[in-house]
């Protein structure tokens, strides 16, 4: 049999080749001993780009994306930390995400500053998540799995029928009853619902005359 180069044979080449493609799409760890998710990266609030870092056993990857001027996003902070607090023991994995191309890493700290902090922050200003996930408004509220199949995209709950228009409560928290079944079940239903908000801004806004 003709050998390959490095004194395989192709036989060799061949057995090996699966355990050598298993090997490349398992997460790495980090020198923290924290998996780091294969999801693209995103921007810290140091401008550095970087994947996630998920902790071991993590079974879901949740963001809802924000806006240092969307009121509804505003709104519904307190109730996705509160999520987020609740579920924090159960391997998933909360972040907000600032997807805004034309909001400042120190418009976001201050918004921070002013809201109180809460899970893991980030940033897409190039747009990677908000294109590849199809995320359109700010509050949104994505959860994948760690190799990136849909869990849930949508609204938080359904408290806002519309802009504008508002319960005193929400009726159902449908985010919230598809975690806790993917929870139970284990496999994603990949379930969408209609997000409320303000729409994503993918280019500066042009300037004031």
């Amino acid at each position: 049999m003709r050998g390959l180069p490095g004194g395989l044979t192709r036989r060799d080449f061949l057995a090996a080749t699966p355990a050598l493609a298993l090997t490349a799409c398992r997460p790495l760890a980090s020198p923290t001993g924290d998996t780091v998710s294969t999801l693209p990266p995103l921007s810290g609030l140091d401008g550095v780009r970087r994947p996630l870092p998920l902790k071991p056993g993590t079974r879901a990857v949740v963001l809802m994306t924000l806006s240092v001027d969307c009121p509804i996003s505003n709104q519904l902070l307190p109730d996705y930390r509160e999520l987020a607090r609740r579920h924090a023991a159960e391997g998933v994995s909360f972040h907000e995400l600032y997807p805004n191309v034309d909001e400042t890493d120190a418009a976001v700290a201050d918004h921070r500053n002013a809201y109180g902090t809460g899970s893991a922050v980030w940033r897409d200003p190039e747009g990677e998540w908000t294109r590849r996930f199809g995320m359109t408004v700010t509050p949104q509220v994505l959860a994948v799995t760690p190799d990136g199949r849909l869990i849930y995209r949508g609204r938080l709950h359904d408290r806002f029928e519309g802009l504008g228009v508002r319960r005193p409560a929400p009726r159902r928290m449908e985010f919230a009853e598809v975690l806790s079944r993917f929870l139970s079940e284990g496999h994603p239903r990949a379930v969408e619902t209609k997000a409320i908000g303000c729409r994503i801004r993918t280019s500066p806004r042009p300037a004031a005359r």
